[in-house]
């Protein structure tokens, strides 16, 4: 489980970095659905927190939670890793934390014997579609 106060710094990451990209998009910004989606049955999270000793708030944070998927190519299922958040302060961006956080997804994925690591992006969130792209990913056959 995840404490009420890594919660609450967790949800404030999300909505200072992504609320104003689902403003815009045809979900809308839904405070209490975004919240009950991150504490979905067996989500999993990883939050980094300054070195200073002043501080635990999270400067960042990863969310995932393995899914049981299937291939149009194949009527075998397969396990991905999804990756449902990926969140840095913004005082911290750009100093590879979201790469090192996708990084230990990957790693992650292969311990569990996932597939894949699969994760959504907004269109219209230029700057995410722009780091995953470099990071390798791209749009996926079972993608919606």
């Amino acid at each position: 489980t995840i404490s009420k106060p890594d919660f609450a710094r967790c949800f404030r990451l999300v909505e200072l970095t992504s609320s104003e990209v689902y403003k815009t998009s045809v979900f809308g910004w839904r405070p209490r659905a975004k919240r009950a989606e991150m504490r979905k049955n067996g989500m999993r999270y990883l939050l980094v927190r300054p070195e200073s000793l002043d501080s635990t708030d999270a400067i960042a944070f990863l969310s995932f939670l393995p899914v049981e998927e299937q291939s149009p190519q194949t009527t075998a299922p397969f396990i991905a890793l999804y990756v449902y958040e990926v969140h840095v302060d913004p005082s911290c961006q750009s100093k590879g934390l979201g790469k090192r956080l996708m990084r230990v997804a990957e790693g992650i994925a292969a311990r569990i014997g996932a597939r894949k690591v699969m994760l959504t992006v907004f269109e219209e969130n230029e700057g995410g579609r722009r780091f995953y792209d470099r990071e390798g990913y791209a749009v996926d056959e079972v993608s919606p």
